[in-house]
């Protein structure tokens, strides 16, 4: 896979039964749409389709894009691949959080600059609507050696709280970064010096037992969190190769977040609906 700054906008949702990823993708010599579609019961499967790079079209403020039928943006998701059609309208909860500023990959091209917003599918396949969803943009400089991980935790069973952790390697050890939303209420873990410090990465992916397990814990003054998440090693599906690392992803990923903020604790749960992700 040749070098070179790769931008990608990805949105994802679904439930215990059924999960999409799409993912508009510029790279250096090419654009490509993949869609990975993950159902109970069955293999995940990823399409691909391979466009020529000027067929991507960035919209004039880049929160979206359009690459031959396909229409990614704030808006929601719509296009057509093989026998896969897709009309996905959503509400995004605003604002967007900057995870990762874009000096982060001055320092180092091999760290994604990632912007994220999480939010509710209006209408989705096999749904009446109600669906948890996450809408992302990000640029990676070196795609080929980055590597990274993920855990989008968009369906907590109360309800009214998403979290969303990524970690990437930087200098010899994991940066992590993210957001907690509970309700209204918007609290970014998004300080890159501050984060140094406040965030540890127990487990990050790797294979332990049945399972790739993930473990990260965050503490300030005002909030102490545990994001523990796992899936069965074979819900996972190989979503790209990219150099020397595999991306390795699913959709029915379980999360338990135990958090204390304002002195007030809370213990939630999403079972089998976690977007989890490792690049390495």
């Amino acid at each position: 896979m040749a070098r070179g700054a790769v931008e990608i906008w990805y949105a994802a949702w679904g439930d215990a039964r059924a999960g999409y990823l799409v993912d508009l993708i510029r790279r250096p010599a090419e654009s490509v749409v993949r869609v990975a579609v993950f159902r109970r019961g069955e293999a995940a499967r990823v399409r691909r389709q391979v466009f020529a790079r000027q067929a991507l079209v960035v919209d004039a403020d880049g929160e979206g894009a359009t690459l031959e039928s396909w229409r990614l943006d704030r808006s929601g998701c719509a296009g057509r691949i093989e026998d896969l059609a897709l009309d996905c309208p959503y509400r995004l909860h605003e604002p967007a959080v900057t995870m990762v500023p874009a000096w982060v990959g001055r320092i180092s091209a091999a760290v994604p600059a990632l912007r994220s917003t999480p939010g509710t599918v209006i209408e989705a396949p096999g749904s009446t609507g109600g669906v948890p969803c996450v809408f992302t943009r990000y640029r990676v400089g070196d795609i080929a050696r980055a590597r990274w991980f993920l855990i989008s935790a968009q369906g907590f069973d109360d309800g009214d709280a998403r979290c969303e952790i990524s970690g990437g390697w930087l200098g010899g050890r994991w940066a992590l970064t993210g957001y907690l939303r509970l309700g209204d209420q918007l609290v970014p873990l998004n300080q890159p010096m501050a984060n140094l410090r406040r965030f540890r990465a127990q487990a990050t992916g790797a294979v332990d037992g049945p399972a790739r397990r993930f473990d990260v814990s965050y503490r300030s003054r005002r909030l102490t969190l545990r994001l523990t998440a796992e899936a069965p090693s074979d819900a996972f599906v190989v979503l790209e190769r990219e150099g020397a690392t595999t991306i390795h992803t699913t959709l029915f990923g379980s999360c338990a977040l135990d958090l204390t903020i304002d002195g007030s604790p809370r213990h939630l749960v999403a079972r089998d609906r976690c977007l989890l992700e490792l690049k390495g």
